[in-house]
């Protein structure tokens, strides 16, 4: 699989400002061009005479779809990167939520039954995690021993009553939320990289169509006499999508801005 590419917005500005250069001449001066060939063209008798203007009106529309299809894929990966990045913002607020309920729950079971029970009494044994999978994990299983306890606990610990199903329920709910909130972040990120793929995709076809418009053009402008005007819309070969005579930025392009997935794998530690 092609490795996805990821564009800064201003390599989209580039390939944009060339495309209304581009664009103009063909609009503006196309009509006046195709009647210069037109006027130069010697028609056989019998023949219909050749119309250049259509062939403008084509390239200008084959470059109008090409452009549009590329700004409609970046405003649907801007759009899908927008929704992972609120996701992971939701999944670390519930995962800090739960945190705040298990850490000090696991504390409380395992000071009171003696902290060498505390794996037999939370099922638990090492640091608490922060990755959301591992949290999630540790959550269940104590929530496990705490509804089907392994050991027999004792439900009042010196004088306290300790409801072990309500802190059960409570730690079951919690890792409920963070689980539906990783499922979507997960499944949004994937198709963050489907977006992104789209996104390159259109931005290739309207490096093609940019340079192949770009040449046709300036070869109708030459023939008509327009040196200046071919010139101009002149396409680059070292940089896609822009006309070699744009003197704009082309400095490398920098690392990407877009948000990459998180890699949580700290742990809290549990010692008292």
């Amino acid at each position: 699989m092609k490795t996805p590419l990821r564009t800064e917005d201003r390599t989209l500005a580039a390939k944009l400002r060339s495309y209304d250069v581009v664009s103009a001449a063909i609009r503006t001066h196309g009509g006046q061009a195709a009647d210069v060939l037109n006027g130069d063209q010697t028609t056989p008798e019998g023949e219909p005479a050749k119309d250049y203007r259509p062939i403008f009106t084509d390239l200008g529309d084959r470059l109008d779809v090409a452009q549009e299809g590329m700004l409609e894929a970046n405003s649907t990966h801007l759009g899908q990167l927008a929704r992972v990045s609120e996701l992971r913002t939701r999944r670390d607020e519930i995962k800090e939520q739960l945190l705040a309920a298990f850490t000090p729950a696991r504390h409380t079971l395992e000071n009171l039954y003696g902290s060498t029970r505390g794996f037999t009494v939370v099922g638990v044994a090492g640091s608490t995690l922060r990755d959301p999978r591992g949290l999630i994990k540790q959550v269940r299983d104590t929530v496990d021993f705490l509804e089907d306890p392994k050991v027999e606990l004792n439900r009042t610990v010196e004088e306290v009553d300790v409801d072990l199903p309500a802190v059960a329920t409570r730690l079951s709910k919690g890792a409920d939320q963070l689980e539906l909130v990783v499922a979507a972040h997960a499944e949004a990120d994937k198709d963050a990289e489907t977006t992104r793929l789209a996104k390159n995709e259109a931005i290739e076809k309207y490096d093609r169509q940019f340079f192949y418009v770009g040449r046709a053009t300036e070869g109708l402008f030459d023939l008509a006499g327009m040196h200046d005007l071919a010139e101009r819309v002149r396409p680059s070969i070292r940089r896609p999508g822009r006309r070699e005579d744009d003197k704009g930025d082309d400095k490398p392009e920098a690392a990407t801005s877009e948000p990459a997935p998180s890699d949580d794998t700290e742990s809290v530690s549990t010692d008292a």
